[in-house]
């Protein structure tokens, strides 16, 4: 009796062993990069002193998921998207070039850091999508760059399914592209390696650029 109950007990933990070591990774994998799609309008390289670029988003909650077979379902879950805008016309990126915003879709914010100047922005999600539409009016001359992006580092510790790749595992990586249709590669080549910062041409392709929704305009003053 005492071998037969030794015997099941062993049997019950190796059930138990290989059915934790059994939990497979879903789909997505370790790492795992979101497709969010952006605009940004009016669709073109040079504005006017006053003039408002608009950044937009309105997306369903089936996301897209870079070399995936399909898309992931996510819903309460903060993309922590941050909108850059910094001016290139010299040898320095300048991130406090003077502006106003307008709310007229989800929120923006202002973030000091310490070489830079974000703006945090948060979407805001119905029941079936994630939207965004928030206004820049331009207010200094200039060569610049905007684009939109998140920090992986924001996803880390997160208590959200879709930050999970098997059981209790956090995956390794978590990132957001953010997809433009104002991005082109004309505008990349003609404006944005223009700039003298020397860093910015000599580091960022154009792969790169379209993942942050790179959109570079002139804005002069009439």
């Amino acid at each position: 009796m005492a071998f037969r109950m030794i015997a099941f007990c062993g049997l019950l933990g190796l059930i138990l062993f290989v059915s934790a070591c059994g939990c497979k990774e879903d789909e997505f994998g370790e790492r795992m990069t979101l497709q969010v799609p952006v605009q940004t309008g009016p669709s073109k390289d040079t504005f006017q002193l006053g003039d408002t670029i608009w950044v937009e988003a309105n997306f369903g909650k089936q996301v897209a998921v870079k070399d995936a077979a399909s898309d992931i379902y996510l819903e309460d879950f903060d993309f922590f998207p941050q909108l850059s805008l910094s001016e290139i016309s010299d040898t320095t990126e300048f991130f406090e070039a003077e502006v106003d915003f307008i709310e007229q879709i989800g929120q923006i914010e202002t973030l000091p850091l310490a070489t830079a100047l974000v703006y945090p922005m948060q979407f805001l999600e119905t029941d079936s999508a994630y939207q965004l539409r928030i206004g820049v009016v331009l207010k200094t001359e200039g060569l610049f760059c905007l684009t939109v992006y998140s920090s992986p580092w924001s996803f880390e510790g997160l208590n959200h399914p879709a930050l999970f790749a098997c059981g209790n595992n956090f995956r390794n990586y978590v990132n957001v592209h953010y997809l433009n249709s104002s991005t082109t590669k004309e505008q990349y080549e003609q404006l944005f390696l223009s700039t003298r910062v020397d860093y910015l041409f000599e580091l960022i392709s154009f792969e790169e650029y379209s993942s942050v929704a790179g959109h570079t305009f002139v804005v002069y003053k009439p």
